[in-house]
């Protein structure tokens, strides 16, 4: 055979495997140290009970395994929309999703390798934590840390292999603590009446903590009851203001069925005390409240451009957090002028 006619066989099989090797990797990012890339393509369907979100990524159906409780949320109401979702690969070639897992550390369980993290109030722990992340955060009790973890199917976490664990700047404190900053702001919800008077009322949130709030003549708008109080036990939409170190109850009204698609909803409004970093953690300050939540995925966030990342310290938010059981996600970041 002529050696021209080789050449030309050779290279073309040469540019078929490339095109092969392109098609297969379509919507599927480049891995990070850690084995965790990007899986991109339209919301086929969203398994609650299993956990699970399947893509069509470029005509392939892929079904993510074990994904976390905020994705979950976001994604399904997000039928046909396209976006990404971070994910490990399995040695059989099957997705499991990542998450991560931001909060001050509780504990170091050198024996069992576990770490324990207060996350937004709640106690969360890792497992799985090898060595030289246990020799890192056993002297840093106190401190926020972020660990890119995956979910397992009982709940449990574990720690993604060849992940970094990153020290949250100047953050020490876990969400809806009380903050030696006292910013303006307000707190709209939906929650249970948990005590009563005419002075104060105790309202549950979604996550299960409560707020108290102050009920003050001339400035609560108790009108939708007729003047009279809500009752202990009682579902009602609560406006609350911040008001030098305490809540005020702006309004409260009575609940009806058509609320009650937005009872796992909270709209904050307040002012950040960090920037947004790559972990796309929102931490900001209402009142003398302190919170902070991962920002979803498919979030809103026309007012910054898209990106999480340009929502500086000290800008003045409003954010709609979804709540999933005892975890809340920001759902829509924007200015809290708009």
């Amino acid at each position: 055979m002529n050696q021209n006619v080789v050449k030309q066989i050779v290279v073309g099989i040469a540019a078929l495997v490339l095109m092969i090797m392109f098609t297969a990797c379509a919507g599927v990012g480049t891995p990070t140290p850690g084995g965790i890339t990007s899986l991109s393509g339209s919301v086929v369907s969203v398994d609650l009970n299993n956990h699970t979100v399947t893509l069509n990524v470029n005509g392939q159906i892929k079904t993510i395994n074990n994904v976390p409780n905020d994705v979950l949320a976001a994604a399904q109401n997000q039928v046909g929309k396209v976006y990404s979702i971070q994910v490990t690969q399995n040695s059989d070639g099957s997705f499991r999703g990542v998450t991560t897992l931001s909060g001050s550390v509780v504990s170091v369980d050198l024996n069992n390798h576990t770490v324990t993290l207060n996350v937004n109030g709640q106690i969360k722990t890792i497992n799985n934590v090898p060595n030289d992340v246990l020799t890192t955060l056993q002297s840093q009790v106190g401190k926020a840390y972020s660990i890119q973890v995956t979910q397992n199917s009982d709940g449990s976490f574990s720690i993604e292999s060849g992940t970094n664990v990153t020290l949250e700047a100047n953050e020490t404190s876990t969400s809806n603590e009380t903050s030696t900053v006292n910013e303006p702001g307000s707190i709209d919800f939906i929650g249970k009446v948990q005590s009563v008077n005419s002075s104060s009322i105790v309202v549950s949130l979604p996550d299960g903590s409560t707020l108290p709030l102050n009920i003050m003549s001339g400035q609560t708008d108790l009108s939708k009851f007729n003047g009279a109080q809500p009752a202990v036990g009682q579902l009602i939409k609560v406006s609350a203001t911040a008001n030098n170190g305490s809540f005020t109850a702006k309004e409260l009204k009575p609940t009806d069925v058509g609320d009650l698609k937005d009872q796992n909803s909270v709209t904050f409004q307040g002012v950040t005390t960090q920037a947004v970093g790559s972990d796309r953690v929102i931490h900001f300050t209402v009142g003398n409240k302190s919170f902070r939540f991962a920002i979803a995925s498919t979030a809103e966030l026309k007012d910054f451009g898209g990106n999480a990342q340009s929502i500086a310290n000290g800008t003045s938010v409003k954010v709609k957090v979804l709540y999933s059981g005892t975890s809340g996600s920001a759902l829509d970041v924007s200015n809290n002028n708009s």
